[in-house]
């Protein structure tokens, strides 16, 4: 492991920081934010759970912050969930999960269009379309005269064709 690498620069600066707070006797407020941000990236080296916390210590933290906010933040500035360029948010977000080895179902609903033109056919309008009810006149000529109602059996207010 090369401390002096890039991706260590925000932990290299927090134990240097921390160093000179306490060498050129600054204000405690400084010393505490530099102390806790060290202590954070030590743990971050030290945990085995997370591959972004161990190579990218105190930087992952902001990942993880403006990934909690994403939805804020998309509904004002950048693209929906389903765009895909190369690959849209959910695609991506399956993919994480299944490498997590979590569940990767979504429970009930689409956010897609499923009614737009460039689906692949499967959807209830085109079974709508395929299937379509014969017209009046076809109908007629398929349809059953009704049974007068049995003696036994009362007449109910609808016929069954």
């Amino acid at each position: 492991m090369n401390l002096l690498s890039p991706r260590y620069l925000a932990f290299n600066a927090s134990i240097i920081t921390l160093l000179a707070s306490l060498a050129l006797k600054a204000p405690w407020e400084i010393t505490a934010v530099a102390a806790a941000l060290t202590v954070v990236g030590i743990s971050d080296l030290l945990q085995t759970r997370r591959a972004l916390r161990r190579n990218y210590p105190i930087l992952a933290h902001f990942r993880f912050f403006f990934e909690s906010i994403r939805p804020e933040i998309r509904q004002y500035l950048l693209e929906d969930d389903t765009v895909a360029e190369p690959f849209s948010r959910n695609q991506r977000s399956i993919v994480y999960q299944r490498a997590k080895q979590d569940s990767d179902k979504r429970p009930f609903g689409t956010q897609l269009d499923v009614y737009a033109p460039a689906t692949n056919g499967s959807t209830t309008r085109s079974r709508r379309r395929r299937n379509k009810i014969p017209t009046s006149a076809s109908r007629s000529a398929t349809t059953r005269t009704a049974r007068a109602p049995s003696p036994t059996r009362p007449a109910c207010s609808t016929s069954r064709p």
